[in-house]
């Protein structure tokens, strides 16, 4: 399983999961482990979503990372 998405609370993943799949009720008839294992599925396919899922602070990681990378690029 993706580490970004097992590194993701429970309780976020189900209410991502919920909008992703478009989804009105409030709990869930999987586990959140299922739940991981098909947002995975669908990211996958359409990687541009990761960013749906990612936290402020996993985007300032992000952000900062990518930064370092052009500096050691030029």
């Amino acid at each position: 399983m993706n580490s970004i998405l097992a590194s993701i609370e429970d309780e976020l993943i189900e209410m991502e999961y919920t909008v992703l799949m478009g989804i009105k009720e409030e709990r869930q008839e999987k586990t959140p482990d299922e739940m991981r294992q098909e947002i995975e599925r669908i990211l996958l396919g359409k990687p541009d979503r990761m960013l749906d899922f990612m936290t402020v602070e996993m985007r300032k990681i992000l952000s900062e990372l990518l930064q370092e990378e052009w500096i050691d690029f030029l």
